[in-house]
């Protein structure tokens, strides 16, 4: 979003000190809601997910700590540091084995 508005100011006013300064009046605009956010779902969900995950309330090994959002995107933040763009779909994909190892083992779980 934020490239889009810097964009936008440019093809308006061709001035990049102005263009600089709309993407920061977003930025202050929507920087509460977007940390909330984080917090709320992210943050929330590693913490509720490592408490489970060590007190055993979902039967995986402990290996499992590693499927959640937050702490794959750090390993996408690492992937970025050995080269730029790597970390592209890093929290998504921490979603996504969270759930797999959540439906895999629970649905494996009514089975038995």
């Amino acid at each position: 979003m934020l490239p889009v508005v810097f964009n936008a100011g440019m093809a308006a006013t061709g001035d990049m000190a102005a263009s600089i300064d709309m993407v920061m009046r977003v930025v202050k605009s929507i920087a509460v809601p977007l940390i909330a956010g984080f917090i709320i779902c992210d943050v929330f969900v590693m913490v509720a997910w490592i408490g489970m995950v060590l007190k055993g309330r979902l039967p995986v090994r402990k290996i499992a700590l590693i499927c959640n959002p937050v702490v794959i995107a750090l390993i996408g933040q690492l992937m970025n540091m050995i080269m730029e763009g790597l970390d592209s779909g890093f929290e998504s994909f921490g979603w996504l084995t969270l759930y797999l190892v959540c439906a895999m083992k629970l649905v494996g779980k009514d089975e038995k």
